[in-house]
């Protein structure tokens, strides 16, 4: 007899991100909206546990209380219970309101329990058994024949792509990738292959023609596209740090030189090799040594050398990252006369919330983070315009009286002494699933952005950035900067992130009437 215990759980607002939303990725999820109270909730919940049990696995029951979890039943849109909703690859697929009968259940399970997937596993596992065979032709009329009713399935898109490469027909390759929609072309998987594909087009040199390579740079160390074809060469035969070390070296000369073709060529390394390589994390933090950090941090990499009175500008909604950018425009008197005499002194000023929480003593959060002031331009009305470089976050300790019109905190930064550190620590983060999760944040947004500037951002600056800029609330936001480590930052930033995509999916769709 099978427990249904295993296939069935209490889920909370703290853990809906991984109960639901990731375990969606593998399997049916059906997430139950129930309270103590509700009569109907206590009809229809074990007839809900007696089918799922009856899957054996294949379909789990997820089960939230909403007197104890308000904010996840308030951001689904849950007006009555009971309310069932059904998620499937990260977004809810449907749902209805209200008791039903048994009958009525079974039906809406069997509308989203077919054996399709099952099919389509089988007939990709018999083309990779073609592959291996290096049976081409006939793999791609399988594929085909998958793609009829399965165009948006990405395993069934990369596998047609890497027919053609495998059979150099690159041209093929590129004209089915061209035919793919935005929101596909953005997958994780699909830009990688897409790099594979360019790169496998420049076929390496001869042995004579490598030597000769070799002696340029050797005669001429600025010679960037002998380092460029050099480096092609060394990717084409597996040399992949050898390929990276050529191009950082000579990014590191000169990072402008032909609009920035050495840092390009680099990125799309990158990206055939995937974010979860080890060359690429150990070669994105050696760019990012370069090309972010520039020296900006220097003798600021120790605490000892950061101020320990500053100036505060208290923000609601809105918080500073370390190594992030935030633009801001400045009007108002006290603040002007702030700038002003931060960029008289070592150009440094804390960005602090409010107090997001009424209970609280202070009239700000306890928590902040230092910005030293990287531009700067007066208007002709006055106004100010600059940009703020996030460095590390601070604990306050207590106010300082001063005669300014603006406030001055003492505070300590030796809780956050990480913050300087140039290792990111981004090696255990999924970049595959946080780019996913960006770009599914973007379109049921419909937001629009240069894709390329996200996958070309060093992960703990894309973490930090995508936090800084997400219309999240003020405790949310607080709650991001005050993350023990980066790992833990992106992990509330993707769990918010996964939520909000789930109710703007289910507002848009309707399910519930």
């Amino acid at each position: 007899m099978t427990d249904i215990n295993q296939f069935v759980k209490d889920t909370t607002t703290a853990s809906f991100s991984e109960d639901v939303i990731e375990a969606s990725s593998h399997s049916l999820v059906i997430v139950d909206f129930w309270a103590p109270w509700c009569g109907p909730c206590k009809q229809l919940t074990p007839t809900l546990e007696k089918i799922v049990g009856e899957f054996g696995g294949n379909v789990l029951l997820c089960k939230v209380n909403v007197d104890e979890n308000q904010a996840i039943a308030a951001q689904m849109g849950i007006q009555s219970i009971p309310a069932v909703f059904a998620f499937r690859d990260q977004k809810p697929i449907d749902g209805f309101m209200g008791n039903i009968t048994e009958d009525e259940l079974r039906k809406f399970f069997d509308k989203h329990t077919d054996t399709q997937d099952t099919k389509v596993d089988e007939l990709l596992q018999e083309v990779i058994n073609l592959k291996q065979e290096k049976n081409y032709e006939e793999a791609l009329t399988i594929l085909e024949s998958i793609a009829t009713d399965n165009s948006d399935n990405i395993d069934v898109i990369l596998e047609i792509a890497d027919c053609y490469m495998q059979m150099r027909k690159f041209d093929f390759a590129n004209d089915f990738l061209a035919n793919l929609s935005p929101q596909i072309l953005n997958n994780e998987k699909i830009r990688q292959l897409k790099s594979t594909i360019e790169l496998s087009q420049s076929e390496p040199g001869d042995d004579t023609n490598i030597s000769s390579l070799k002696e340029k740079i050797e005669e001429n160390p600025s010679d960037h596209q002998s380092r460029i074809d050099l480096s092609l060469y060394y990717n084409s035969v597996g040399e992949k740090s050898l390929a990276a070390d050529l191009l950082i070296k000579s990014i590191h000369i000169d990072r402008e030189w032909n609009e920035k073709a050495a840092q390009m060529q680099l990125l799309k390394f990158f990206e055939a090799w995937g974010f979860a390589d080890p060359v690429t994390a150990e070669k994105r933090k050696d760019l990012s040594a370069i090309v972010f950090l520039g020296g900006y941090m220097n003798q600021e990499t120790d605490i000892k050398n950061l101020p320990e009175v500053i100036p505060i500008f208290p923000l609601d909604n809105c918080v500073l990252l370390p190594k992030a950018i935030l633009p801001l425009n400045i009007f108002e008197p006290r603040y002007l006369e702030m700038i002003d005499d931060a960029m008289k002194k070592n150009k440094y000023i804390g960005i602090i919330q409010p107090s997001v929480s009424k209970r609280k003593k202070s009239d700000t959060e306890r928590v902040g983070c230092l910005g030293k002031i990287s531009t700067y331009v007066e208007n002709d009305d006055g106004t100010l315009i600059f940009k703020l470089r996030g460095f590390c976050r601070f604990n306050i300790i207590e106010e300082i009286e001063n005669r300014a019109p603006y406030r001055e905190m003492k505070v300590t930064y030796h809780a956050f002494n990480d913050d300087l550190l140039l290792d990111d620590n981004t090696d255990t983060i999924d970049r595959e699933k946080l780019l996913n999760v960006i770009s599914d944040y973007l379109n049921v947004n419909d937001l629009t952005t240069d894709w390329s500037v996200i996958t070309d951002t060093d992960t703990e600056i894309l973490i930090n950035a995508f936090a800084m800029l997400s219309p999240f609330t003020a405790k949310e936001k607080q709650a991001l900067l005050e993350a023990t480590n980066i790992e833990n930052r992106s992990e509330i930033l993707i769990a918010l992130s996964e939520i909000s995509i789930a109710s703007r999916n289910n507002k848009k769709n309707n399910f519930i009437q």
